[in-house]
């Protein structure tokens, strides 16, 4: 009987360590995708996403990591909105200082349950994907990108791929 016993003590600290050990490659996997959506410069999606880690991961050894994550894409978001309501005159040209940028946009939703089924797709196809939450008219529409390229042709090619899988993929041009 303290064979049992000592088996079950053995068996539960066992289990214990394994779903430790997958909480934490969670947290990793989680902040990982964070940095990689800074790098792309998706500031809205590192805030959505730093949220969700901070709620889903309250006490994680990376909540510090996270929050200065979520403060950096607070700034960039700023002034990216500072930008965008200066007065620019129509007749005025793209700036030396200013890039242009090529977006692949996948789709457009506005069920939030639709873009997130279809970002998955995607991701079970091999391709990464953000989703944007954009503001027209006052409604609330999600926007899922591809990819963001400073080379047109880098775009074409990732519109290709994805529209040979069956998905439509239109190139955006952003100027920022």
């Amino acid at each position: 009987m303290k064979k049992i016993f000592i088996l079950l003590i053995i068996a539960s600290v066992i289990i214990n360590s394994a779903v430790s050990f997958a909480y934490s490659s969670n947290e990793k996997r989680a902040y990982e995708n964070l940095e990689v959506l800074m790098l792309r410069e998706n500031y809205e999606a590192v805030l959505y996403e730093s949220r969700k880690f901070l709620r889903e991961f309250p006490s994680s050894r990376l909540k510090h990591k996270v929050k200065k994550l979520n403060n950096l894409a607070e700034k960039k978001l700023e002034q990216l909105y500072e930008k965008k309501e200066s007065p620019v005159a129509p007749a005025q040209s793209i700036t030396p200082q200013e890039e242009i940028f090529y977006i692949v946009q996948v789709g457009v939703f506005r069920k939030y349950s639709n873009v997130k089924k279809l970002k998955t797709k995607l991701k079970r196809q091999g391709f990464e994907s953000v989703i944007l939450k954009v503001w027209k008219s006052g409604k609330v529409y999600y926007r899922i990108c591809a990819g963001k390229f400073k080379n047109l042709d880098n775009a074409k090619r990732l519109a290709r791929n994805l529209k040979r899988k069956g998905h439509s993929a239109e190139i955006v041009a952003e100027v920022s």
